[in-house]
C-alpha cells in the first residue's frame, strides 16, 4: 500500500509538471506519456524504504509512517532523479554528472516519442476537419489573427521569443510564394506545433 501510494503520488507530481511545461495533447502518444510517467512513479516508490527506514526507532518522526510520509516519499524519489551533483561543461553545452544525467536522457527520448505521435495525429485531424474548410469558414485572415492572439496570450515567454513567434507567424502569412490556402494550412500547423495550441483551432471551426 505505501509503495503504491508513494507511486501515484509521485505520478500526479509528475504530470502536474509535465502538462504545465510541454502542455500535454489529450490523448496523443498516450503509451509514451504512460512510460514517462511510469518513471516518476517507480523513483518515488522505491524512495518509501528509505524514508521509512530513517524514521524508524525516531519518536518525533512517526509522523513520517503514515500518508505524509508517502508523500515524502514521492518528493524524495522525484527529487533524487533531478539531482545534479555538479554541471560538466561539453563543447558549450552543460551535462549534468549524478543521477540526473540518465534521467534526462531518457525523459528526452520519451517526450520526444510522444511529441512525434501527438504531431502525426494532430495533422491528420487537420486535413480531415480544418483543411477542408478552407477559405469559405477558414479564412486566412481569421487563422492569422486568431494565431497572433496566442502569441500575444503565452505566458512565462522571454520577450525574445515572443518576438521571434511574431515574425514567424507574419512571415508565413506574407509569403506570397505560397498561395493563400498553403499559407492557411501552414498558420494552422504553426498554431498546432510551434505555439503547441492545437485545442485551440477547434474553437475557430465552431
Amino acid at each position: 500500500m505505501p509503495y503504491l501510494v508513494a507511486a501515484i503520488v509521485g505520478v500526479a507530481l509528475a504530470f502536474v509538471e509535465l502538462d504545465t511545461r510541454l502542455q500535454l495533447p489529450r490523448g496523443l502518444g498516450w503509451r509514451w506519456w504512460i512510460a514517462r510517467l511510469a518513471l516518476e512513479g517507480a523513483a518515488a516508490a522505491l524512495a518509501w524504504p528509505v524514508v521509512e527506514a530513517f524514521s524508524a526507532g525516531r519518536g518525533n518522526l512517526d509522523w513520517l509512517q503514515g500518508p505524509i510520509g508517502w508523500i515524502t516519499a514521492a518528493g524524495v524519489g522525484l527529487a533524487f532523479l533531478r539531482l545534479r551533483i555538479l554541471d560538466i561543461s561539453v563543447s558549450g553545452r552543460e551535462i549534468p554528472f549524478g543521477p540526473a544525467a540518465p534521467y534526462e536522457l531518457v525523459c528526452q527520448y520519451l517526450e520526444s516519442r510522444a511529441e512525434a505521435c501527438g504531431i502525426r495525429e494532430q495533422t491528420r485531424w487537420l486535413e480531415r476537419k480544418a483543411y477542408p474548410l478552407i477559405p469559405k469558414r477558414l479564412s486566412m485572415a481569421k487563422v492569422y489573427d486568431h494565431a497572433v492572439l496566442i502569441v500575444k496570450s503565452l505566458r512565462n515567454v522571454d520577450p525574445a521569443v515572443r518576438r521571434e513567434h511574431e515574425v514567424a507567424v507574419r512571415r508565413l502569412r506574407d509569403d506570397t510564394t505560397e498561395t493563400v490556402e498553403d499559407r492557411t494550412k501552414s498558420l494552422l500547423q504553426y498554431i498546432s506545433n510551434d505555439l503547441r495550441s492545437f485545442g485551440t483551432i477547434q474553437d475557430l471551426l465552431d
